[in-house]
């Protein structure tokens, strides 16, 4: 009969002849790594997540997509200041693109970015907010000429909290435009290339006041206006 000191023996050592058998066949699983938008799709599921993706710019086409007649152009600029009056441009960039009467986009059809030192240095408060400084814009110019070929032919800009003239609208308000008493002007005049309405100083407040409400619908908008004189309008 064993000893109750038995129980607390030390166990044999084990020989190098020890053999382990198996009921059956050994199975590894190996978990495959997770890509990008995999964990993504993990952490929306939970509920706990929202995952913002990176926006992949569109490719330039080379020709047009069919059934998207009209052209868009997006213009954002980065100035000196926020005084339109007397701040200058030091950043432009737009992006030209296709769509339809329904508003469906077709494809990308050109972009232009430019740099343009101004005659002054820029602010701090620009510098932080924009990162351009003064070494980025020295000697810098903006290409008049290719940001033209982007915007003569476009049928709608888009530009944010800025005032455009009232040109190359959609056909709606040409229509509003026309019926109210505008005429086109191609900018061979020496006009700016818009819609234009010529009246009388007291009409003011209400030709702003529907420009505002029912062009730019933006309360805010700051239409363009040119005084004319006696001298202006008669001289040879």
């Amino acid at each position: 009969m064993a000893s109750q000191l038995d129980m607390f023996a030390s166990p044999p050592e084990l020989s190098d002849d020890v053999v382990v058998k198996l009921r059956g066949p050994l199975k590894l699983r190996v978990r495959r790594p997770l890509d990008g938008e995999s964990m993504a799709r993990l952490l929306e599921e939970s509920g706990s997540y929202r995952v913002l993706r990176k926006l992949v710019g569109r490719q330039i086409v080379d020709s047009p997509r069919p059934g998207f007649p009209r052209i868009g152009v997006i213009v954002d600029t980065e100035t000196t200041g926020l005084d339109h009056s007397k701040d200058e441009i030091i950043e432009i960039g737009a992006v030209a693109f296709t769509f339809d009467d329904e508003g469906h986009i077709g494809g990308v059809t050109g972009v232009y970015g430019g740099l343009q030192q101004p005659t002054i240095s820029i602010p701090p408060e620009i510098n932080r907010l924009t990162s351009i400084t003064d070494e980025m814009v020295a000697g810098q110019m903006i290409d008049v000429g290719s940001l033209r070929a982007l915007l003569d032919p476009a049928d709608l800009v888009i530009a944010h909290n800025a005032a455009i003239y009232v040109e190359h609208s959609p056909f709606e308000m040409k229509d509003h435009l026309k019926a109210r008493g505008y005429r086109w002007s191609d900018g061979s005049d020496g006009r700016p290339r818009s819609w234009w309405i010529e009246i009388d100083e007291e009409r003011l407040a209400a030709e702003l006041a529907f420009l505002r409400s029912e062009i730019y619908r933006w309360e805010e908008a700051d239409p363009p206006v040119k005084r004319l004189t006696a001298f202006d309008r008669y001289k040879a």
